[in-house]
Protein backbone atom coordinates (compact mmCIF):
# COMPACT_ATOMS: atom_id res chain seq x y z
CA UNK A 1 0.00 0.00 0.00
CA UNK A 2 1.36 3.66 -1.11
CA UNK A 3 1.18 6.36 1.64
CA UNK A 4 0.54 9.60 1.12
CA UNK A 5 3.01 11.79 0.19
CA UNK A 6 3.84 14.29 2.66
CA UNK A 7 2.30 17.11 0.38
CA UNK A 8 -1.02 15.99 0.23
CA UNK A 9 -0.62 15.64 3.89
CA UNK A 10 0.44 18.60 4.76
CA UNK A 11 -2.20 20.22 2.70
CA UNK A 12 -4.60 17.91 4.33
CA UNK A 13 -3.42 19.24 8.21
CA UNK A 14 -3.93 22.88 6.68
CA UNK A 15 -7.51 22.39 5.71
CA UNK A 16 -8.37 20.89 9.06
CA UNK A 17 -6.35 23.66 10.53
CA UNK A 18 -7.77 26.30 8.46
CA UNK A 19 -11.74 24.79 8.65
CA UNK A 20 -11.32 25.12 12.53
CA UNK A 21 -10.41 28.27 12.52
CA UNK A 22 -13.24 29.48 9.86
CA UNK A 23 -15.48 27.77 12.77
CA UNK A 24 -14.19 29.58 15.38
CA UNK A 25 -14.57 32.67 13.67
CA UNK A 26 -17.96 32.24 12.35
CA UNK A 27 -18.99 31.49 16.43
CA UNK A 28 -17.27 34.73 17.09
CA UNK A 29 -19.15 36.85 14.62
CA UNK A 30 -22.02 34.99 15.65
CA UNK A 31 -21.54 36.11 19.41
CA UNK A 32 -20.56 39.68 18.36
CA UNK A 33 -24.00 40.43 16.23
CA UNK A 34 -25.91 38.80 18.89
CA UNK A 35 -24.04 41.24 21.78
CA UNK A 36 -24.56 44.18 18.59
CA UNK A 37 -28.38 43.31 18.65
CA UNK A 38 -28.67 43.12 22.56
CA UNK A 39 -27.23 46.81 22.33
CA UNK A 40 -29.99 47.60 20.13
CA UNK A 41 -32.86 46.58 21.88
CA UNK A 42 -31.43 48.18 24.94
CA UNK A 43 -30.98 51.70 23.26
CA UNK A 44 -34.37 50.71 21.88
CA UNK A 45 -36.00 50.03 25.34
CA UNK A 46 -34.50 53.26 26.67
CA UNK A 47 -37.51 55.29 25.15
CA UNK A 48 -39.92 52.19 25.69
CA UNK A 49 -43.37 52.13 27.14
CA UNK A 50 -44.49 49.66 25.80
CA UNK A 51 -45.96 46.47 28.33
CA UNK A 52 -43.43 44.79 30.30
CA UNK A 53 -42.74 43.01 33.82
CA UNK A 54 -39.78 45.51 34.78
CA UNK A 55 -40.44 48.49 36.23
CA UNK A 56 -40.78 51.60 33.85
CA UNK A 57 -39.79 53.86 36.42
CA UNK A 58 -37.89 53.99 39.60
CA UNK A 59 -40.09 57.07 40.77
CA UNK A 60 -43.66 59.03 39.47
CA UNK A 61 -42.23 61.84 42.19
CA UNK A 62 -40.62 64.69 41.19
CA UNK A 63 -41.22 68.47 42.13
CA UNK A 64 -44.50 69.88 42.57
CA UNK A 65 -45.73 71.89 39.49
CA UNK A 66 -46.34 74.89 41.76
CA UNK A 67 -42.92 74.78 42.57
CA UNK A 68 -43.46 74.34 46.11
CA UNK A 69 -41.96 71.05 47.17
CA UNK A 70 -40.52 67.44 46.19
CA UNK A 71 -43.45 64.76 45.94
CA UNK A 72 -42.03 61.80 46.59
CA UNK A 73 -45.03 59.85 45.32
CA UNK A 74 -45.73 56.41 47.48
CA UNK A 75 -48.12 53.45 46.82
CA UNK A 76 -51.01 54.48 48.94
CA UNK A 77 -52.82 51.63 50.64
CA UNK A 78 -55.53 49.87 48.55
CA UNK A 79 -53.60 51.57 45.23
CA UNK A 80 -52.64 48.86 42.63
CA UNK A 81 -52.29 51.02 39.15
CA UNK A 82 -51.02 54.61 38.34
CA UNK A 83 -52.00 55.95 35.18
CA UNK A 84 -49.23 59.12 34.06
CA UNK A 85 -49.78 61.48 31.95
CA UNK A 86 -48.85 64.74 29.83
CA UNK A 87 -51.19 67.45 31.33
CA UNK A 88 -50.11 70.12 28.15
CA UNK A 89 -49.76 73.65 29.11
CA UNK A 90 -51.45 75.08 26.34
CA UNK A 91 -54.60 73.35 27.03
CA UNK A 92 -53.53 72.81 30.58
CA UNK A 93 -57.88 73.33 31.82
CA UNK A 94 -58.77 71.17 29.22
CA UNK A 95 -56.31 68.27 30.54
CA UNK A 96 -57.46 68.91 33.92
CA UNK A 97 -61.23 68.36 33.53
CA UNK A 98 -60.73 65.65 31.16
CA UNK A 99 -58.53 63.62 33.75
CA UNK A 100 -60.51 64.41 36.89
CA UNK A 101 -63.34 63.23 34.53
CA UNK A 102 -61.49 59.67 33.87
CA UNK A 103 -60.61 59.90 38.03
CA UNK A 104 -64.28 60.52 38.85
CA UNK A 105 -65.48 57.61 36.84
CA UNK A 106 -62.84 55.15 37.97
CA UNK A 107 -63.48 55.96 41.73
CA UNK A 108 -65.67 53.02 42.35
CA UNK A 109 -62.34 50.88 42.00
CA UNK A 110 -60.27 52.75 44.85
CA UNK A 111 -57.27 50.86 43.53
CA UNK A 112 -56.49 53.88 40.88
CA UNK A 113 -54.01 57.15 41.22
CA UNK A 114 -53.68 59.46 38.39
CA UNK A 115 -50.74 61.63 37.78
CA UNK A 116 -50.07 64.41 35.77
CA UNK A 117 -46.75 65.61 34.30
CA UNK A 118 -46.18 69.07 33.45
CA UNK A 119 -44.70 69.85 29.39
CA UNK A 120 -44.16 73.00 30.65
CA UNK A 121 -43.05 74.63 34.37
CA UNK A 122 -45.91 76.97 34.66
CA UNK A 123 -48.45 74.90 33.24
CA UNK A 124 -50.95 75.32 36.08
CA UNK A 125 -51.28 78.88 34.62
CA UNK A 126 -51.65 81.78 36.43
CA UNK A 127 -53.14 81.40 39.77
CA UNK A 128 -54.61 85.11 39.57
CA UNK A 129 -56.95 83.78 36.92
CA UNK A 130 -58.26 81.39 38.89
CA UNK A 131 -57.12 78.09 38.16
CA UNK A 132 -58.40 74.95 39.88
CA UNK A 133 -56.04 72.94 41.89
CA UNK A 134 -56.23 69.76 40.29
CA UNK A 135 -57.71 66.57 42.46
CA UNK A 136 -54.22 64.62 41.19
CA UNK A 137 -51.17 65.25 41.65
CA UNK A 138 -48.97 67.30 39.05
CA UNK A 139 -45.32 67.11 38.84
CA UNK A 140 -43.75 70.05 37.03
CA UNK A 141 -40.20 68.41 37.13
CA UNK A 142 -38.87 64.79 37.47
CA UNK A 143 -35.74 62.43 36.83
CA UNK A 144 -34.79 62.34 33.26
CA UNK A 145 -35.72 58.52 32.70
CA UNK A 146 -39.48 59.52 33.51
CA UNK A 147 -39.41 62.44 31.54
CA UNK A 148 -38.06 61.29 28.83
CA UNK A 149 -40.51 58.19 28.73
CA UNK A 150 -43.50 60.18 29.42
CA UNK A 151 -42.86 62.80 26.28
CA UNK A 152 -42.40 59.45 23.91
CA UNK A 153 -45.63 58.24 25.14
CA UNK A 154 -47.21 62.39 25.01
CA UNK A 155 -45.66 61.93 21.42
CA UNK A 156 -48.13 59.41 20.16
CA UNK A 157 -50.57 60.48 22.74
CA UNK A 158 -50.52 58.10 25.20
CA UNK A 159 -51.26 57.91 28.46
CA UNK A 160 -49.47 55.53 30.73
CA UNK A 161 -50.99 52.81 32.57
CA UNK A 162 -48.75 51.17 35.12
CA UNK A 163 -48.67 48.62 37.98
CA UNK A 164 -48.38 49.01 41.71
CA UNK A 165 -44.57 48.42 40.82
CA UNK A 166 -44.11 51.25 38.08
CA UNK A 167 -44.30 48.57 35.13
CA UNK A 168 -46.42 49.36 32.00
CA UNK A 169 -49.16 47.25 31.62
CA UNK A 170 -50.30 49.30 28.46
CA UNK A 171 -51.25 52.71 27.15
CA UNK A 172 -54.16 54.66 25.95
CA UNK A 173 -54.82 57.05 23.11
CA UNK A 174 -56.13 60.54 24.04
CA UNK A 175 -57.04 63.89 23.19
CA UNK A 176 -58.69 66.67 24.11
CA UNK A 177 -61.81 65.79 22.52
CA UNK A 178 -61.85 62.05 24.39
CA UNK A 179 -64.40 61.38 26.53
CA UNK A 180 -63.26 60.52 30.13
CA UNK A 181 -65.94 57.77 30.49
CA UNK A 182 -64.34 56.01 27.38
CA UNK A 183 -60.81 56.74 28.63
CA UNK A 184 -62.04 55.11 31.91
CA UNK A 185 -63.36 51.82 30.23
CA UNK A 186 -59.88 51.52 27.95
CA UNK A 187 -57.84 52.25 31.65
CA UNK A 188 -59.87 49.64 32.88
CA UNK A 189 -59.34 46.98 30.41
CA UNK A 190 -55.72 47.22 31.11
CA UNK A 191 -55.66 46.60 34.17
Amino acid sequence: MKMPSTGVVSEVVIAIVLLSLSIAGVRRLRDQIGTLESWRVQVVAVDSYLPSRSPLFATLGGITSGGTGAAMLTRPPGTRYFVAFIAHAASFRGDVALWTGVQQALAPRGDVRLVGYCDHPGCEGDPAAGAKHPPFAVIAYTDYRTARVLLHADADRQALVLDGDLAALGSVGWSERSRPSELATAIARLM
